[in-house]
């Protein structure tokens, strides 16, 4: 069988505790309203949607079990560093968890940055296009008196 996003299971589950670099949004699809961009905040994994939605985990910033911050990507996750007994000799180890370079730090930094600058200026367009249109009614009102 041919390995797709669909049929590929899930990093993270419903439980999780995971380290979040990256935005979420309000939907899983990617749309509606973004968070504040988080760098290495510890959250927990409340929703896990299995089809393929390109922000599949739905995460709480306070550790809580309900209440979405947010739906994020896999890429924006990291399993969060525990350590466990091992069931013979009692010996301690650490699971393995994935620090980011300098590069790819920057690289998400400057993602970050990007998507913000284009938040701010679809809302400043958005902003022009509502004045623009409140100035073309009033001058239509004028003319129609005249």
């Amino acid at each position: 069988m041919r390995m797709t996003k669909k049929n590929m299971a899930k990093k993270f589950n419903v439980g999780d505790s995971v380290v979040v670099t990256g935005y979420g949004t309000a939907d899983s699809y990617g749309g509606g309203a973004k968070t504040k961009a988080y760098e290495n905040h510890t959250m927990k994994v409340i929703i896990v949607k299995d089809d393929d939605r390109p922000r599949p985990y739905a995460l709480n910033r306070n550790n809580e079990d309900s209440g979405v911050t947010g739906w994020f990507r896999e890429e924006d996750l990291s399993a969060v560093a525990t350590a466990t007994t091992a069931a013979s000799g009692g010996t301690a180890a650490a699971s393995t968890v994935r620090l980011l370079s300098a590069e790819e730090r920057e690289a998400r930094r400057a993602e970050l940055a990007k998507a913000a600058e284009e938040a701010k200026e679809k809302e400043t367009e958005e902003k022009v296009e509502s004045a623009a249109k409140t100035v073309t009614d009033a001058i239509s009102k004028l003319l129609g008196k005249s």
